[in-house]
């Protein structure tokens, strides 16, 4: 997992970080809140990027396979986890909580190029690899998409 800094704050017994814990103590505690904080992330934290896909002679290149893979966030953001969460790599509880974290807070997409050879995207301010593939040839770029800039990427597979 990329960009992952550990923190040590002492000794603590496993019991300290029983995960069925019921924060609430019985009360009712409906999730309203989520619709109104994902449209934050939304809103704050992600932005557009389209991506063109170009041949050698510059023109469109319909059908290409395009994946992006965020290297980098722009904001920084910690959670409270036990290590083990975030670096082992055996436990399939770890593995699966690794996982979630990468699905709800990176930014990893396959699409296709539409007629036009462009794909457009929301993703996560912070630095990206985009790879493009058609014809049995690939383009790679680093695409940085910052709060307030109009992001597009050219690709020329060659």
């Amino acid at each position: 997992m990329p960009g992952v800094r550990l923190e040590n704050f002492g000794g603590a017994s496993t019991g300290a970080f029983d995960e069925t814990v019921d924060y609430y103590g019985g009360r009712p505690h409906p999730d309203t809140w989520r619709a109104a904080a994902r449209e934050r992330i939304e809103r704050i934290r992600k932005g557009d990027v389209t991506l063109r896909v170009l041949d050698a002679a510059g023109r469109p290149v319909p059908r290409a396979q395009v994946r992006v893979q965020q290297q980098r966030h722009g904001f920084r953001f910690g959670s409270e986890a036990p290590a083990a969460r975030l670096v082992d790599t055996k436990d399939p509880d770890n593995l699966r909580f690794q996982r979630e974290v990468l699905r709800q807070w990176w930014t990893r997409w396959h699409g296709t190029t539409g007629p036009d050879g462009t794909a457009t995207l929301r993703a996560f301010y912070g630095r990206h690899r985009v790879t493009a593939e058609a014809g049995g040839k690939r383009a790679e770029a680093i695409v940085e998409l910052s709060p307030g800039k109009a992001t597009v990427a050219v690709l020329h597979v060659k």
